[in-house]
């Protein structure tokens, strides 16, 4: 076990419970959390031990091929919320990974699938079912997402390169969903891409807070926040950079975006996906940089379901990367 399961806490108070959920936190494990975040509500298991089998797996997947399918156990609930509120002790323990879903396959492209805030590589399982026997070879990277994104790109960086010089390639995507979309720019703010990864081909980020997440400036206010919130309030030096600094044109770059909700707490931001406003995703610099954007009539969570966006997408990537 990577986290002892905690008594159910008191009621959280409905501002500060809206504030952590929009903030990522699924509401099946906003008690869980309560009880890393703020210990008085609620008892915690404070003898939690690392999970030896978890941490051999993610060191041998930092060496070479690790095949692991997006239901593995290892990207329980449990698992990704210790990333999300306790990220520095699952990066001493676990650090972040590549896997594969499938043996390696030198006729297929790679495409690099990069979660968001409190997700998983679970969260891809459609896109990678699509994937099967296609063209496309889908690699999931696995990290702590309450990390500060500046180490997370460092760390999505390095283990792209390692995977790339063990698997020359001509070219390769990286897909992003909502705060991965801001971890995989900054991959490109901290690494100098035309030399050390010359094979990226196209970048498409989905549901990307582009323009940042105002909540995070109150989020940011509650007793043992992630480091990642202060990262993504609009006004902080991450974002600053992930704006101002632009996308190599050799890049084709893409935007995918949903615009249904059905949480009427929402409405006074108008129009959203249920947890981003349609502001916070496309009133950006970074918009005009786009080859394209497409709109979706999705939320948050379905827009990596649906079967137009996963239609849409394959057409992105053909269009964009060579074919082996």
């Amino acid at each position: 076990m990577l986290v002892g399961v905690a008594h159910a806490a008191p009621g959280l108070p409905t501002p500060l419970r809206d504030v952590v959920e929009r903030m990522g936190v699924p509401p099946r494990a906003v008690d869980m959390v309560m009880a890393r975040a703020f210990p008085r509500w609620s008892s915690r298991n404070d003898g939690d031990t690392p999970d030896a089998n978890a941490a051999a797996l993610m060191e041998r997947a930092r060496r070479e091929d690790v095949i692991v399918p997006p239901d593995d156990r290892l990207f329980d609930e449990k698992n990704v919320q210790l990333g999300a509120w306790d990220p520095a002790a699952f990066a001493r323990s676990y650090g972040t990974a590549l896997f594969l879903t499938e043996p390696y396959d030198a006729g297929r492209t790679p495409v690099f699938l990069v979660h968001g805030i409190s997700g998983s590589p679970r969260d891809f399982a459609d896109l990678v079912a699509r994937f099967r026997r296609s063209a496309y070879q889908p690699v999931l990277f696995f990290y702590p997402t309450g990390m500060s994104l500046a180490d997370v790109s460092h760390e999505l960086g390095t283990r792209v390169q390692d995977f790339v010089k063990r698997h020359p390639t001509t070219g390769f995507a990286v897909v992003a969903h909502s705060m991965g979309g801001l971890v995989a720019k900054g991959m490109l703010d901290r690494f100098d891409a035309a030399k050390t990864l010359p094979g990226w081909k196209a970048f498409v980020a989905i549901s990307t807070p582009w323009a940042g997440m105002p909540i995070a400036a109150y989020g940011a206010r509650l007793s043992g926040h992630p480091p990642c919130w202060d990262d993504l309030v609009p006004t902080s030096r991450f974002m600053r950079n992930v704006t101002t600094t632009r996308m190599p044109d050799r890049i084709g770059f893409y935007m995918f975006f949903g615009a249904r909700s059905s949480r009427s707490i929402l409405t006074a931001i108008g129009n959203n996906d249920g947890r981003l406003s349609v502001d916070a995703m496309m009133d950006t610099p970074v918009a005009e940089q786009a080859r394209d954007v497409f709109g979706f009539y999705e939320d948050h969570e379905s827009i990596l379901r649906a079967p137009r966006v996963l239609d849409r997408l394959t057409t992105v990537l053909e269009r964009e990367l060579p074919r082996r």
